[in-house]
């Protein structure tokens, strides 16, 4: 059966994919648990230029895939040549108002912020960048928009493929482990079920517990949307061979969740202990769902998009402005969700420094000052990932 993590446009709340750029170091670093010059080809920026979607058509991606495989022979050493308004940029020297703005907004702001769930190897793909692309030099290709205040993320890989036992496919994963400011969770995600095998449970044992930076297993879940509620039984056994690892070795958990919500509810009550440290990545449901999680898990945090910028994205806008502020994190789920307030129809895909969208937008439905979000939420991802 043809692999189901090979990347899909994301449907879900808004329009298709769309993204952007980057500024300033990120922070500490993490303990750890128990890597050549040369020039980006310009033509992988043809994807920056492709005509936008319509803004109503629904998304609907599997959050990861495998390293592309374009990029598996690219040169050995490449870092992203440092030209901010380059063909390489997400945002093109003449169609930067939105990023100056963005980047001028974060200087005024005292808090920093981490975006808690992206996906770097994706970033990469949808760029058609080398997979050993260093991200610290993305991240200054793309300055022209990554906010003054970002200090780091939480870079999600969730393919099978990343940790098998005996051939990982790891080329991102392996890059980024060094990066100040870039935080680790392997997982599988649901989609990608049934490439999950014995020797990929094997493996991903091996990286949680070898790796730098690691701090959660995800994201893992159930996801049911179109044709993927055929593999529900696959879905299920292997959600919980990963739930009884991250309980084994005591790590926070990713969880993905899609038109599932009352039986991965049960499953967790099931075979999570009551107070294990839970995200429920990218919320798009209403506030009863958010408070029935919240209310089963007390150290559950509910993760937030760009998703609420939309305006077909009511529910999740009214969760985030009703959840309390202590249980709230800042996500991209980059390379997705481009915020509705870039009016760059260019800017195709996002970046981790998109989070601080998130931010303003539940400062403005809380009717609080977006310091004040930005307070709560890094302490909150403190409190989850313990960066």
């Amino acid at each position: 059966m043809e692999r189901l993590s090979v990347e899909t446009e994301k449907k879900s709340y808004g329009r298709k994919i769309e993204t952007s750029s980057v500024v300033s170091s990120p922070p500490e670093d993490r303990q750890s648990r128990e890597g050549c010059r040369e020039e980006l080809n310009h033509s992988s920026a043809s994807s920056l230029t492709s005509s936008p979607a319509d803004s109503k058509e629904v998304l609907n991606s599997p959050h990861c895939c495998s390293n592309s495989k374009r990029n598996k022979k690219s040169p050995a050493g490449n870092r992203v040549k440092k030209s901010p308004g380059s063909r390489l940029s997400l945002t093109p020297a003449k169609e930067q108002t939105w990023a100056v703005d963005l980047v001028e907004r974060s200087r005024a702001y005292r808090n920093r912020f981490v975006d808690s769930h992206c996906h770097i190897d994706l970033i990469y793909d949808r760029l058609g960048l080398p997979t050993n692309t260093v991200y610290t030099d993305f991240r200054e290709t793309q300055a022209a928009s990554y906010p003054a205040n970002y200090e780091g993320c939480v870079a999600i890989f969730c393919s099978p493929e990343t940790f098998d036992l005996h051939t990982p496919q790891d080329a991102v994963l392996r890059t980024v482990l060094t990066e100040p400011g870039v935080y680790l969770a392997l997982g599988c995600h649901p989609k990608n079920a049934t490439g999950f095998k014995s020797t990929s449970l094997d493996g991903l044992r091996k990286m949680l517990c070898s790796l730098p930076n690691v701090v959660a297993l995800g994201e893992i879940g159930l996801d049911y949307s179109g044709e993927f509620h055929k593999l529900a039984d696959v879905q299920r056994e292997v959600l919980v061979s990963q739930l009884e690892l991250a309980v084994e070795l005591k790590l926070p958990l990713v969880i993905h969740c899609r038109d599932a919500d009352e039986e991965l509810l049960q499953i967790l009550i099931k075979h999570v202990p009551r107070d294990h440290k839970i995200h429920r990545h990218c919320f798009t449901q209403d506030v009863a769902t958010a408070q029935q999680w919240m209310d089963a898990f007390p150290n559950m945090f509910i993760g937030f998009t760009p998703v609420i910028t939309y305006k077909s994205a009511s529910d999740p806008a009214a969760a985030a402005s009703q959840i309390p502020l202590d249980r709230l994190l800042l996500e991209t789920d980059a390379p997705y969700f481009v915020p509705a307030n870039v009016k760059d129809r260019k800017t195709k895909i996002t970046h981790p420094g998109f989070a601080l969208f998130t931010a303003e937008k539940i400062a403005e439905l809380r009717g609080i000052p977006v310091d004040d979000v930005l307070a709560a939420c890094r302490n909150n991802t403190s409190r989850m990932y313990g960066i």
